[in-house]
């Protein structure tokens, strides 16, 4: 769908809405999004397979379910299309989190910061199955997953790596497949909680959590792989506020996770996604360190 379609269709949907300005989002892999007047924000998915509308609209309904149980800030969705395959909702306050916002935070910001995310994903993480389930979030088989990852890096990326890179993964992935295998917990991670969904409102140092498309019923490490780029001190001071149950493995896995993203970004642009190889390759290179 392209860019001036998506326009008119909010505006055929919602003739009441107007706007002087708009922007789009292009960073996204799942949807398009457009930014109303740095007011409102409407987002649709990139692709209608079977089952993407209705994925689209139980993260709008899971939203609302969260709403009153994180203290936080998420998106608020006001307004659905009549098929629920376009939404809008106000603009939450606040700049992506990546790392060169965060290196310029205080101390006592990086602390407020810690404690929100702690809090965020601890009330994330208390939400019974029963109720995760009411709105079809996925049940991620992590095991299967890291086999089939395991047969793509071998047949995909090997190939285009040295044999001390090779050597270095191999050990990683071993590492991988024997921590996944001793997951006992699981819980409703966002399980994409990295900086560009992360919101900073430094004028009242608060925070917000956006994009909830990849939410599943996984590993409670998910979550704390993401916000790895921060670095280890942080995460370890939001792990020490996480008030949910802790197994002795959980920040292990949440580094692995972290380091698995270049692999999957490797995958992913030898699959045509708007990535590069050479941005995935950089990326195992500094995670790995080598």
């Amino acid at each position: 769908m392209d860019k001036k379609t998506i326009l008119r269709r909010i505006k055929s949907e919602f003739p009441d809405i107007t706007w002087e300005s708009h922007r789009f989002i292009d960073h996204g892999w799942d949807h398009h999004v457009a930014v109303l007047d740095e007011k409102l924000v409407f987002r649709t998915p990139k692709r209608f397979d079977r089952g993407v509308p209705r994925e689209f609209h139980d993260e709008i309904r899971l939203l609302k379910y969260l709403k009153g149980k994180v203290k936080i800030k998420i998106p608020g969705y006001r307004y659905v299309s009549r098929d629920k395959t376009l939404a809008g909702y106000e603009m939450l306050p606040g700049k992506e989190l990546d790392r060169k916002l965060f290196k310029r935070l205080k101390p006592a910001d990086k602390k407020a910061a810690a404690e929100q995310i702690a809090g965020f994903i601890t009330s994330l993480h208390s939400v019974p199955r029963r109720n995760a389930m009411r709105f079809h979030v996925r049940l991620e088989d992590e095991v299967k997953l890291n086999a089939s990852l395991i047969r793509s890096v071998r047949k995909k990326i090997y190939p285009k790596l040295n044999v001390r890179h090779i050597e270095i993964i191999n050990e990683y992935l071993k590492d991988l497949d024997d921590s996944i295998k001793k997951v006992r917990c699981r819980v409703l991670a966002h399980n994409d909680l990295t900086g560009e969904h992360i919101l900073w409102d430094g004028q009242n140092k608060r925070m917000g959590v956006i994009d909830f498309s990849d939410r599943c019923w996984s590993d409670p490490a998910a979550d704390f792989a993401g916000i790895m780029e921060y670095g280890r001190d942080f995460v370890k001071r939001v792990y020490d506020l996480y008030m949910c149950r802790k197994d002795e493995g959980l920040l292990h896995r949440a580094e692995l996770y972290y380091k698995r993203i270049s692999l999957y970004m490797m995958l992913d642009s030898l699959d045509g996604l708007p990535c590069t190889f050479k941005q995935g390759y950089e990326m195992l290179k500094e995670r790995f360190g080598i």
